[in-house]
């Protein structure tokens, strides 16, 4: 009995290389930087729609203080008949070589809409710089119609395709098109949370492929370094339980300072999008390809990955392990927060500090980002509690 149902948990949620086997991936030799030969998957991906270069939505963005720095713009661009929204925000006034674009997918279970939309129209108007958000499969705000719902068997099936390394290509591919759509820079910031923060690692793979760099990365709440084992079930529903605890206090936060509107169209309604996040999505998350992609990233990348106390599902201790080969990557542990901490208030500030600081100091040092830099950016690794987190 103990083995059937070892075989039908392999099939349900398999290794890293059969999802990649899955998704068509050409397996492609690649020297590492040791002068080994590793093979690593690469997809064949290509737009869809013949009208994704029109915006659903065009709006200026003035700030708060009344200042107009640019506009944003949505489009609908299918990668492989797979609907994606990808948001824009394009600022006013000539380009310049140091000029950065700060890019980010979503997390599990939401939209670039809410809490994303919010974020980046914060990170925005605090440096005047581009951003771009790559949405989730099938994840419109807009109420679902009947063919919504029948096509939701298609949809399972075509999640049998989803894996980080095909996720963190869509999105370069993505980033790449909208960038030269608006000529916008090619340096990128890669921001992350939860799901988003699985795919960074591997966009250091992509990037290269369609003319574009990672200067840094801001990740927070990254979720396992290993695949998930049948034994490590019970820490999927202690996961679950303090996270919904942890989001009912940062909801009460978020209340508190008069800021839970910000988390209306966070996710989305649409049964595809359901249907891909709980198929697709939560096999990529546990298939053991988030340490895997670590190891496709250079040994002088720089960054940081927070690391929560409380989220279950993210062992501070795997994690640093599993960067000890990258000394410009900085771990932070907050001892106080739960996975759905990344939503926190703090969590947000101290993100668009870091992320004005490392802008300003790139563009003051001419595109570059030295050792003491980074260290005063991301500060070590240092544990905190929430009130103080970053």
């Amino acid at each position: 009995m103990k083995e059937i149902a070892e075989k039908v948990f392999d099939h349900l949620l398999p290794p890293a290389e059969e999802l990649w086997e899955r998704g068509g991936a050409t397996m492609v030799a690649y020297e590492k930087e040791d002068g080994s030969i590793e093979d690593r998957p690469f997809f064949d991906l290509e737009i869809t729609n013949h009208n994704y270069k029109k915006p659903l939505e065009t709006e200026e963005f003035v700030t708060r203080r009344g200042r107009h720095i640019g506009r944003k713009v949505l489009h609908q661009i299918d990668v492989n008949g797979v609907d994606h929204l990808v948001r824009a925000y394009i600022p006013d006034g000539d380009r310049e070589d140091t000029d950065i674009t700060i890019t980010s997918g979503a997390a599990w279970f939401t939209t670039i809409g809410g809490y994303a939309e919010d974020r980046a129209n914060k990170l925005f108007a605090d440096n005047s710089q581009a951003v771009l958000q790559v949405g989730s499969p099938h994840s419109g705000t807009q109420l679902p119609g009947l063919l919504e719902w029948l096509r939701v068997p298609e949809t399972v099936n075509e999640a049998y395709q989803t894996s980080l390394a095909r996720t963190a290509q869509i999105e370069q591919y993505l980033f790449a098109t909208v960038s030269d759509l608006y000529g916008l820079s090619k340096h990128q910031i890669a921001i992350g949370d939860s799901r988003d923060s699985m795919t960074t690692p591997g966009q250091y793979l992509y990037a290269p492929e369609y003319g574009a760099d990672i200067v840094t990365f801001d990740n927070k709440a990254r979720c396992g370094i290993t695949r998930l084992d049948m034994k490590d079930l019970p820490q999927v529903g202690t996961w679950a339980l303090t996270t919904l605890v942890g989001g009912i206090a940062v909801s009460a936060c978020l209340a508190k300072e008069g800021q839970l509107h910000v988390l209306s169209g966070t996710t989305s309604l649409n049964p595809n999008f359901m249907a891909s996040t709980l198929t697709g999505t939560l096999r990529s998350l546990v298939s053991g390809e988030g340490g895997t992609t670590i190891g496709w990233v250079p040994k002088d990348a720089a960054g940081i990955d927070i690391i929560y106390g409380h989220d279950a599902m993210s062992n501070v201790d795997e994690v640093r392990e599993a960067w000890e080969e990258h000394p410009n990557v900085y771990v932070k542990l907050v001892r106080g927060g739960t996975h759905a901490s990344l939503l926190h208030p703090l969590a947000h500030s101290g993100r668009r500090k870091r992320t004005t600081d490392t802008i300003q100091t790139y563009k003051a040092n001419g595109g570059n980002l030295t050792k003491a830099d980074l260290e005063r950016i991301y500060g070590g690794h240092k544990p905190t509690m929430l009130p103080k987190a970053a």
